[in-house]
């Protein structure tokens, strides 16, 4: 599904056709980049290729933001060993930019550069063999790969934008009170 979050449109449940996969959609409040399709390679698409290939769009058409970068991590991943983020520069195939997987890694990967993005996590290539069509051993263990499409939304006011605020503003109230309470006792040694 190539729709947008919102009424009428994708869901996160949608969204996500690599579920099976273990991957996971981290929807992020506010986000400006909507993670809207997940999906892993078929063997015809992969040729034995082990990548994350990331597509970023505004409505229909490809994100022209030079700023616009694919961020990434990896689970277990050291402070001494550096992430580049990676560009959106491809002109062809299924992907504007993508991240090799290596097979020791299990990453994360988001839009970096323009706000705030969801994430997708839980990729990696340590997947059993799959078959083509025809019987043959293809997106073997090592060489699976995974398509994700970014696309542009105006952040909206969610639910847990509103109770995180609430939480915020009933947090001050008590902290309030509290010095109230403090005060009066100081008030009350000091004889004022």
């Amino acid at each position: 599904m190539d729709g947008a979050w919102g009424e009428g449109r994708a869901t996160l449940s949608d969204a996500n056709l690599a579920e099976s996969y273990g991957v996971r959609i981290e929807q992020i409040v506010g986000a400006n980049w909507r993670a809207t399709v997940v999906r892993h390679l078929s063997a015809f698409e992969n040729q034995g290729g082990a990548r994350v290939l990331v597509a970023a769009y505004v409505g229909t058409q490809r994100a022209a933001d030079p700023r616009l970068r694919i961020g990434w991590t990896f689970a277990g991943r050291r402070p001494d060993e550096a992430i580049v983020p990676r560009s959106l520069n491809l002109l062809d195939g299924l992907g504007h930019g993508y991240v090799t997987l290596r097979p020791d890694h299990t990453l994360t990967v988001w839009l970096d550069g323009d706000g705030v993005s969801d994430r997708v996590t839980g990729l990696h290539t340590r997947h059993p063999a799959e078959l083509t069509p025809t019987g043959e051993p293809f997106n073997t263990p090592g060489a699976h790969s995974f398509y994700i499409r970014f696309e542009r939304v105006e952040p909206s006011v969610t639910a847990l934008q509103l109770s995180a605020e609430a939480e915020v503003l009933a947090r001050l109230a008590r902290l309030e009170a509290a010095m109230d309470t403090l005060a009066g006792g100081w008030r009350e040694k000091k004889g004022t």
